[in-house]
């Protein structure tokens, strides 16, 4: 191929690439800026460790990026500030998770990933605690990325500790430093079917349940329909089930090789 064909081809298929991000309405035609409440650290050497997410915020936006042939941003947003970000084109769409009352109720552009879950804790089997009241005062841990176990925590004026991930603080249940481990239900169950999780899996009524949905701005109808589009095919019933094995099947490796102490029963 002559030099000045394959100069042409290249500008006709960048320009094609910016037509469509412009058409979508994109600030930055190569990339798509996404919301999320919590932004997981990456790996700065080979010595620190990159733990498996609480949740599917980032899996889910990088997916819908992908699928429309664009870099993602991450730009970590505060509770309640997506649909002025969006609006004002700050960002392009928002991921976040959505009390079920609220969705029902005043969120009905929002776009349905097919995962909801309650919350639960994850105990040892021989647990004093049977109900929500019963936290107060013993030592709960949740992951710094989920800010809604730690306000459930704090309402149940339990003793909160914080750790950066699901495995650390699922592993101070096995060794009890925690009473009780504070994460999603979906989470738990998936984890619970795993190997040496039995004696762990006691658990307290579901409370709270929320959905994963996204956003993009009520203007932006066309990147609102090429979204929607790419979640038709990452939000099946079978890729959720998918993805809720790989997360257990990942945190528990992940507390097993962390994890120093034998376990506490």
């Amino acid at each position: 191929m002559k030099a000045g064909h394959l100069l042409r081809s290249t500008l006709v298929a960048s320009a094609a690439a910016l037509s469509g991000a412009a058409a979508a309405g994109l600030g930055q035609p190569d990339h798509l800026r996404i919301g999320v409440a919590h932004i997981a650290p990456e790996m700065k050497s080979t010595e620190f460790r990159v733990f498996t997410d609480e949740g599917f915020e980032q899996e889910i936006g990088r997916k819908i990026a992908a699928s429309l042939g664009l870099e993602v941003r991450f730009v970590r947003i505060a509770p309640g500030d997506g649909r002025d970000l969006l609006e004002t084109g700050v960002i392009d769409m928002v991921v976040e998770r959505v009390a079920s009352e609220e969705l029902a109720l005043s969120r009905q552009s929002a776009l349905d990933t097919g995962f909801a879950s309650a919350m639960t804790v994850a105990m040892r089997g021989d647990t004093d605690i049977r109900n929500w009241s019963d936290l107060a005062g013993r030592t709960v841990c949740v992951s710094e990325a989920n800010r809604e176990a730690r306000r459930v925590a704090a309402g149940h004026r339990a003793r909160l500790r914080i750790e950066r991930a699901p495995a650390l603080s699922l592993m101070l249940v096995r060794t009890g430093e925690c009473d009780a481990a504070l994460h999603d239900e979906a989470t738990l169950s998936a984890l619970f079917e795993q190997e040496g999780w039995q004696k762990f899996s006691a658990t307290l009524e579901p409370i709270e349940p929320s959905s994963l949905v996204v956003e993009t701005a009520a203007a932006n109808e066309t990147l609102r329909g090429d979204v929607a589009a790419a979640l038709a095919s990452l939000s099946t019933s079978e890729q959720w089930e998918a993805r809720l094995s790989r997360w257990a099947r990942n945190v528990s490796f992940e507390v097993y090789l962390e994890q120093d102490a034998p376990d506490c029963h």
